[in-house]
């Protein structure tokens, strides 16, 4: 018996895969921005379309809070945009934690715009 049509399949299918792996067309690399990130391929966030959706039914279209639901007003405040992204992600006091899901950058900005009103 003869074991030379096992080889040659062996061989043929090691060349076949070496074809494969170096001729199939490859994806190109995302393009890279001016700074050297990748290019966003999400819309850019809107801290007030995200007050409205997710602030606003507590706290007031207009900032001015709830005390019917322990929702105090955030015009005026003394905190730091730290402060404020953590009280959106941790809660406190009345606030329930994980109300703002979204990245740390998105609630830095939800916080930023938060404190633009006075």
């Amino acid at each position: 018996m003869t074991r030379r049509p096992f080889y040659l399949l062996m061989v043929g299918g090691l060349l076949l895969f070496l074809l494969l792996i170096f001729f199939i067309p490859r994806p190109a690399p995302a393009p890279k921005d001016q700074a050297g990130g990748e290019n966003p391929t999400t819309p850019s966030f809107d801290p007030a379309a995200q007050f409205a959706q997710s602030c606003a039914s507590c706290h007031g279209a207009d900032l001015a809070g709830n005390p019917a639901v322990g929702a105090p007003k955030l015009t005026g405040l003394t905190l730091t945009p730290e402060e404020i992204a953590n009280i959106a992600a941790n809660g406190k006091g009345n606030m329930p934690p994980g109300m703002f899901t979204g990245p740390e950058e998105d609630r830095l900005a939800l916080a930023k715009w938060i404190l633009e009103h006075k």
